[in-house]
C-alpha cells in the first residue's frame, strides 16, 4: 500500500507510524471535500431562490399592493377562524 496512488488526491502518499495508532496517511483531510460540497449545495440553493424569485416577480397576476391585501385578508380570516374556534371549543386542542 505504500505509494498508491489514491484517485481523490494527486500527490503519493507516504506512510507515516504515529504512536499508538497502525498507519496514519499524510496529506488526506476527509473533511475538505465534504466542505466543498456543503458550498455547492448552499450556492446552488441561494441560485434557486433568487431564480424563483425572480420568476415570481415577472408571473404575478397583481402588483404588489393588490396582493398584500389578499394575503392580509385571507390571514386575518383564518386568524379569526381559529378564535372563535379556540372561543367556542374552550381552548380544546382536539378536532
Amino acid at each position: 500500500m505504500v505509494g498508491r496512488r489514491f484517485p481523490h488526491t494527486h500527490t503519493r502518499l507516504s506512510p507515516r507510524i504515529a504512536v499508538g495508532t497502525s498507519a496514519a496517511y499524510t496529506g488526506i483531510n476527509p473533511w475538505k471535500g465534504g466542505q466543498r460540497m456543503a458550498n455547492g449545495l448552499f450556492r446552488g440553493l441561494l441560485a434557486g431562490a433568487l431564480v424563483g424569485a425572480a420568476a415570481a416577480l415577472l408571473v404575478a397576476p397583481n402588483k404588489g399592493n393588490v396582493t398584500r391585501k389578499i394575503v392580509w385578508g385571507k390571514g386575518t380570516g383564518y386568524v379569526d377562524a381559529l378564535r372563535e374556534k379556540v372561543r367556542r371549543d374552550g381552548g380544546s386542542s382536539t378536532s
